[in-house]
């Protein structure tokens, strides 16, 4: 015992003294081939797209050998207990899911899908507390500052101890929805300690983190960050912008991630790591992994996922890594392999808390526990620098990175047990066979998970085939760009529809739209319902570089006024103006709106009618001019706003006013009022009683606006009525308009 107790003191002090970091610089960074460069400047990140990096005012890799990683030592590692959200691409945020909103409109205009907000622990690494995310990319939320052990898809548990294993979990309004066997549980948000989702069958769909990405020649093309607070974030490099610095608001990065539903601002300060991959390469970490271990050791160290068995960050001589598992000899890793797994890259070594002390094994089996060796070590000693590991793995199912305990023959200098044997497996990654940069429409939908204002609209398997989905960055954040990829010269455009009930509730559309920014074919968007195209004031929506570079957008407004009651087919034509060879201008769909087409309408949902038709009575000063019948204007045309018809009222120009006798039997004025068809500029319709003013519209009625439902109580004892179109343009329509006696 007393020699046990000298030998663990003389560790301790080996710890203490051998324990010590790289040279004292603010910036460390390793290649791709494994080079470890350090300095103390570094040019600022993302001020453009595809800006090389520099370090120390020197290009950071080339094409040949890019960067993989960026360290930043002087910010601080601050990573909390928890609790965390974590995500299938294996990004992680210090954060509980504190509510959730079903998919609607919102009130910017555009479809918002369903999502679930998180409140940041790590706020100060994120200008804003709050994050909204899609549900279904949610993997895992677990509290403490270690990987928790595995946990079966489907179990919850809540921080009263209660274990819930469910066949299916939903997010609702009131928290986890989980069906068990005997029923439904419902488990509110703040219950949760511990729960596991089921994951993407697709492991690659999971990290589908390079869809948007594009490798730069001398910087990959998806990028993983990791703040102070212990945040992880990947997106693709085209995802990534930097705000500009105004007034004393420091700059952030704007990064849109996989799982966000809107861009994320980081403060660039704040980033303890910066890594960057090739858009064809996968981390094997955020595969679907087991751990098996048969150490014999007095402790027993659990595996750690992107830590060392002690908690802290993966460091091997000559390199450190963000990205890893960091595990205690005796131990294996299983990681199942997509079919289209290519090549494996990492390094394995003794992390730097062994000290000099350490030793191990390590290798590398296909497909199972016992199968062939691909790769094996001789003996890795505490303080050596980490072997590389460069595989051929095509074929392969699975992968099996193992450790083994050096006992026999073990070399002079390392420790005579185990009790220091900390192996790093640093930065692994798979490359899968390439893919297009760009993915097909047909490949993920539905279309709304990337285009918010398409949810619910679909296209035909043909034009699935020839349409792609493209990032832009636009003056209001990231957009995905629907591009028709077609060389015909008499090209018909592709066709997106969708089914809906048309109420008044939801019989008016707004669109609104723009070109991509990119030079090439320009498209109009022309609006159908039951295969009948819809008026609109200027005719169809161009998509054009006059209307839509880098998201400037035109917008168009249409009635289904006529259509209330019915089922509609809506069809958004995207059609092509001109041929042009070489790139292909993408449309940005920025909101496609159904909201209500007539306001204040009674709970009955019609149009109240008139006891006396304002048109039966006789005026008091009239235009010699007019024309005074029913279902007319004042010049003698159709009664139509909003693309509906009235047979009853008139219609009066901007400027002008009409005065009506009043009956004591009359207690209210009612109407139906708009802009007449086709929109004209704006009009204030106001009322007098008896020369005095009474009533004014809430605001003028002009193109954009709605149409409305006038009921004015009319007080007794007054004789006139005085009808007062304000503003100098238009005609203003009051359909059904008239006296009530009630």
């Amino acid at each position: 015992m007393r020699f046990l107790r000298s030998f663990v003191l003389l560790v301790v002090l080996a710890l203490l003294l051998e324990s010590q970091g790289f040279a004292d610089d603010r910036f460390e960074a390793w290649l791709h081939r494994g080079e470890r460069v350090a300095g103390q400047t570094i040019s600022p990140l993302y001020n453009q797209p595809g800006e090389q990096i520099k370090l120390d005012n020197k290009p950071l890799g080339n094409s040949d050998n890019p960067p993989l990683a960026l360290f930043c030592p002087l910010v601080p590692n601050l990573e909390a207990n928890g609790p965390w959200v974590e995500f299938t691409n294996g990004d992680v945020v210090p954060g509980k899911i504190t509510d959730w909103s079903p998919a609607q409109s919102n009130t910017a205009g555009s479809a918002q899908p369903e999502q679930l907000i998180v409140s940041l622990e790590a706020s100060a690494d994120f200008v804003s507390a709050t994050i909204p995310v899609r549900p279904e990319c949610v993997r895992r939320i677990w509290t403490g500052n270690r990987e928790p052990k595995k946990l079966a898809d489907g179990t919850v548990n809540t921080i009263d101890g209660r274990v819930v294993v469910a066949r299916a979990i939903r997010f609702g309004a009131g928290g986890l929805e989980c069906l068990t066997e005997k029923g439904v549980v419902v488990l509110s948000f703040d219950q949760l300690r511990d729960a596991a989702f089921a994951p993407l069958a697709n492991p690659l769909a999971a990290a589908n983190d390079s869809l948007w990405s594009k490798d730069d020649p001398a910087l990959p093309g998806v990028v993983r960050f990791k703040t102070a607070r212990g945040a992880c974030l990947t997106c693709g490099s085209q995802l990534i912008q930097r705000s500009a610095e105004k007034y004393k608001t420091p700059a952030a990065l704007e990064v849109l991630p996989n799982w966000a539903v809107q861009t994320l601002q980081l403060y660039p300060d704040r980033l303890r790591w910066v890594s960057w991959r090739n858009k064809h390469e996968l981390p094997l970490t955020a595969l679907p992994h087991e751990y098996a271990t048969t150490t014999k050791a007095a402790q027993r160290w659990a595996p750690q996922r992107h830590h060392n068995v002690q908690g802290s960050e993966l460091r091997c001589q000559g390199m450190s890594a963000e990205q890893g598992w960091g595990v205690h000899s005796g131990t294996s890793i299983t990681v199942g392999l997509p079919p289209d797994a290519e090549k494996l890259h990492t390094w394995v070594g003794l992390d730097q808390c062994s000290g000099r002390g350490g030793c191990a094994r390590a290798k590398v089996l296909r497909d199972q526990a016992g199968g062939e060796v691909l790769w094996e070590s001789d003996f890795i000693l505490g303080g050596q620098a980490p072997r590389e590991v460069k595989l051929d793995v095509r074929g392969c199912k699975a992968l099996v990175l193992v450790v083994e305990e050096a006992h026999d023959n073990r070399p002079q200098g390392a420790d005579p047990w185990d009790i220091r044997d900390h192996v790093d497996w640093l930065w692994p990654m798979l490359t899968v066979a390439e893919k297009k940069n760009e993915i097909s429409a047909a490949s993920y939908e539905p279309l709304g998970r990337w285009i918010p204002a398409l949810t619910g609209f679909e296209l035909s398997p043909a034009d699935r085939a020839r349409t792609i989905l493209r990032p832009v960055l636009t003056s209001r954040g990231f957009r995905f760009a629907l591009v028709p990829l077609s060389e015909e010269q008499r090209d018909p455009g592709i066709c997106l529809t969708k089914k809906v009930q048309i109420t008044n509730n939801n019989a008016r559309l707004d669109l609104a739209a723009g070109m991509d920014g990119v030079s090439g074919r320009h498209h109009h968007i022309v609006v159908e319902a039951n295969g009948k195209p819809l008026p609109a004031h200027r005719g169809s929506l161009p998509v054009g570089s006059h209307s839509g570079v880098r998201g400037s957008l035109g917008e168009r407004e249409y009635s289904l006024g006529p259509l209330i009651g019915q089922e509609a087919s809506l069809s958004l034509w995207m059609q092509p103006d001109q041929y042009k060879p070489g790139s292909q201008g993408g449309i940005i769909i920025d909101a496609v709106t159904l909201g209500l087409l007539v306001a204040k309408l009674p709970a009955s949902g019609k149009y109240l009618d008139a006891d006396v038709s304002l048109t039966s009575t006789k005026p008091l000063n009239i235009d010699k001019d007019w024309i005074w019948a029913e279902g007319k204007s004042v010049i003698d045309t159709a009664l139509v706003t909003k693309d509906l018809r009235f047979e009853h009222g008139t219609a009066l120009p901007a400027g002008s006013q009409i005065t009506i006798p009043l009956d004591p039997a009359w207690k209210r004025f009612v109407a139906v009022v708009g802009k007449r068809d086709p929109y004209q500029g704006a009009a204030l319709l106001s009322i007098q009683l008896d020369g005095e003013p009474f009533w004014e519209s809430d605001g003028p009625f002009e193109q954009g606006a709605t149409a409305a439902q006038l009921d004015v109580e009319l007080p007794p004892g007054h004789k006139t009525m005085t009808l007062k179109i304000n503003i100098k343009e238009g005609f203003l329509v009051l359909g059904n308009a008239g006296f009530m006696a009630k």
